[in-house]
């Protein structure tokens, strides 16, 4: 399996392309450290790591906290 890194790192790098193009930097590194904050939450960690929800579900849970705080 390929590690998370490799996988991840194409999705940063256009992540970090847009908010350049943006000119908000200083606002992409707080969306960051926010995802950070929900993904590392003990409860969250177990949902997300759940196979009992799919993408979709997993996606919906991450953004029904804080969502209304992640730009497009």
């Amino acid at each position: 399996m390929a590690e998370r890194t490799t996988i991840a790192r194409p999705y940063a790098d256009a992540a970090f392309e847009v908010a350049r193009e943006k000119n908000d930097l200083a606002g992409f590194g707080r969306m960051l450290a926010l995802a950070q904050t929900v993904a590392a939450d003990p409860g969250m960690a177990e949902a997300l790591a759940s196979p009992k929800l799919d993408a979709d579900a997993k996606t919906a849970l991450f953004l029904s906290i804080a969502g209304d705080r992640y730009s497009a």
